[in-house]
């Protein structure tokens, strides 16, 4: 199987969905709520790019639930190779 090149893992790093019609961004300093509410699955509607402390992980997990539960979507996030603190997932499997 051919490697994947070098250009692609930079796009899928790197790529920020802007806001569009019937796509909404929330970006914080912490992370990045991106939903679209007409394509009501994980993978369009997503919680990436999490940049924060450890000691304000569990808070801001709670924040970024709260802001989308209103809207009744499932969501993924997303934790890129940059996300911080780096042991987030951990933080994630507690809630």
């Amino acid at each position: 199987m051919p490697g994947v090149s070098q250009a692609l893992v930079e796009f899928a790093n790197h790529h920020r969905q802007p806001a569009a019609p019937g796509i909404e961004v929330i970006e914080t300093p912490r992370y990045r709520i991106t939903l679209q509410p007409d394509f009501p699955i994980p993978g369009p509607n997503s919680i990436a790019w999490v940049r924060c402390s450890a000691d304000d992980a569990d808070e801001m997990i709670r924040e970024a639930r709260g802001i989308v539960a209103p809207h009744h979507l499932a969501v993924n996030w997303i934790l890129d190779p940059e996300t911080q603190p780096t042991d987030f997932a951990d933080h994630l499997a507690r809630h």
